[in-house]
C-alpha cells in the first residue's frame, strides 16, 4: 500500500499497530483511529468496511495476520466486541416466518430428492437467536454469529441428524472447525424436523483449552456437553 499523506505510515495496518502500541498504549480507541486513518488516507473505505479490515488482520487466512502479534490481535478483537460496530438485528416475526417456510421447503426437498438442503446452520442461528434473545450479526466478515445483551460474542453451531431413521445426531458428531475467537459457543441440536431439541453452551476459553490439549480444531457433541452446560431442553 502507498505511503500515507504525511509519509509516516505505509498502509492502514501500520496506523493500527502504532495506535495499539504507542498512541493508545495497549488500547484501541475506535473513533481516534478512524479519524487518523481518514486523515492519512482520505480515499480509504475504512469506516464503511472496517469489519473487512478487521477480518484481514485477525483471521489466520487474512493477508495481514502475520504482521500482528497475538496480543495486538486480541486488542483489535476487543474494540469490536460491542454490537454498535456490527450490523446486528433482532429476529423479527417476518424473519421467523421466513425461517419456518425454509424449514418446510427443506423437508419437502428431502422428501422429493432424497438429499439434504444445506440450511441447518442458517435455521439453527435464527431459532437460537429468537429463543435466547440474541442479536444476529449480519456482517459477512464477522467472525461470530450473534451478540448477547452484554455485548458478548456468540458463535452458533447447529447439528441435525443426516439419517432419515435417526431422530437426533449422534453424540460423536462433530461441529465445524473452530478458527476464530469469541466469548462463548452455542450448540443447538435439532431433530429431523428442524425442531429444537437441546441447546448447549460452552465458553471459548474452556473449548480452546480442550482443543489445544487434544491437538484438534473440532469438537464432538459429547465433548461440548462435558465442557459446557445445558441451557435448554425440550422436555423442561
Amino acid at each position: 500500500m502507498a505511503k500515507s499523506k504525511s509519509g509516516k505510515y505505509l498502509g492502514i495496518p501500520d496506523i493500527i499497530k502504532d495506535f495499539i502500541n504507542t498512541v493508545d498504549k495497549g488500547h484501541l480507541t475506535f473513533s481516534n483511529l478512524t479519524t487518523t486513518i481518514k486523515k492519512e488516507y482520505p480515499d480509504s473505505t475504512w469506516k464503511e468496511h472496517c469489519d473487512k479490515w478487521r477480518w484481514q488482520i485477525v483471521d489466520p487466512k487474512g493477508p495481514y495476520y502475520e504482521r500482528f502479534t497475538t496480543k495486538e490481535r486480541e486488542v483489535i478483537n476487543d474494540i469490536f466486541n460491542a454490537d454498535k460496530y456490527y450490523k446486528v438485528t433482532d429476529i423479527s416475526p417476518e424473519m421467523l416466518a421466513l425461517c419456518n417456510q425454509l424449514i418446510e421447503l427443506a423437508l419437502k426437498y428431502d422428501s422429493i430428492f432424497g438429499k439434504k438442503l444445506n440450511v441447518t446452520g442458517e435455521i439453527g442461528e435464527i431459532l437460537v437467536c429468537h429463543k435466547l434473545g440474541l442479536k444476529m450479526v449480519s456482517d459477512g466478515y464477522s467472525t461470530f454469529d450473534a451478540v448477547d445483551r452484554d455485548g458478548k460474542r456468540v458463535q452458533i453451531k447447529a447439528r441435525r441428524s443426516d439419517k432419515d431413521d435417526i431422530e437426533l445426531p449422534k453424540e460423536g458428531s462433530t461441529i465445524s472447525k473452530i478458527s476464530h475467537s469469541f466469548d462463548y459457543l452455542i450448540l443447538v441440536i435439532l431433530d429431523r424436523n428442524y425442531k429444537m431439541h437441546e441447546i448447549l453452551k460452552v465458553s471459548y476459553s474452556s473449548l480452546k483449552k480442550h482443543l489445544d490439549s487434544a491437538d484438534r480444531s473440532t469438537a464432538s457433541i459429547a465433548t461440548i456437553r462435558k465442557l459446557g452446560a445445558n441451557v435448554y431442553h425440550k422436555s423442561s
